[in-house]
């Protein structure tokens, strides 16, 4: 079964100081994995593990590590396999007052849904504490399944980026929280639904400080073709 994007996105960009990312989101019906992603600057963190429809709580993907000050960026992905199909509050608790911040929520399905960590795989990140202009990546992966790529970078004068893999990518957000190039953010999103065993450059418009994360969605593996009474049949006198 391929992998494939539900047809609601949301997100929330933080501006002003904000104590969370909030956002309203709807879950599409056949939603195996709701995927989010969470930028901020390296002196902040969240506080816990973000949830949806308040009881139904989020797993870590990948934090980006190695960050100094707050003029680096971080980055997290996390996973819900299953969510409960409604519109909805998805809830991302900062453990201060956080500016500036961003947070977008994605629906997929076809992933396998037994747990997040059957659903996907950390590829890797690339986290550049001094101005760099691009973000590369190995692509790693799996045929079949999918790959996510979003990250954030220092001032929105960092965006518009692009990745350099032939466009191969589905650009999801290329934006950023305002028009600050010094106490806002740049973010780019992108999935890529049929894998490209290539190197993956991310190159931002300029050069400052940038963290992204490169996932993989695992796809479902498909139903056998073989009937139940035919594999039976097959097995009888195998001892």
């Amino acid at each position: 079964m391929p992998v494939t994007r539900g047809a609601t996105v949301s997100n929330r960009k933080i501006t002003e100081n904000a104590t969370d990312a909030n956002h309203a989101h709807t879950v599409d019906a056949s939603t195996t994995l709701l995927l989010i992603l969470v930028t901020y600057r390296g002196n902040e963190s969240l506080n816990g593990a973000p949830n949806w429809n308040t009881t139904e709580d989020f797993t870590l993907i990948h934090k980006t590590t190695g960050h100094i000050d707050s003029s680096d960026m971080v980055a997290e992905f996390w996973g819900l396999v299953s969510p409960t199909v409604k519109t909805d509050t998805v809830a991302i608790d900062f453990l201060t007052a956080t500016n500036p911040a961003f947070a977008c929520s994605l629906n997929y399905l076809g992933t396998e849904a037994a747990s997040v960590a059957a659903a996907t795989n950390f590829l890797s990140q690339d986290v550049n504490l001094s101005g760099t202009s691009q973000a590369v990546h190995a692509s790693g992966g799996s045929a079949g399944n999918a790959l996510i790529m979003g990250g954030a970078a220092n001032g929105q004068d960092m965006t518009p980026a692009t990745q350099s893999v032939g466009d191969s990518f589905t650009e999801i957000f290329d934006t950023e929280t305002g028009p600050s190039n010094t106490a806002d953010q740049g973010i780019w999103v992108g999935e890529l639904l049929s894998l490209v065993p290539s190197a993956i450059t991310l190159d931002w418009v300029t050069s400052d400080e940038n963290s992204t994360i490169l996932i993989e969605l695992v796809a479902a593996a498909a139903a056998s073709s073989i009937p139940v009474i035919q594999r039976h049949r097959m097995n009888i006198g195998v001892r």
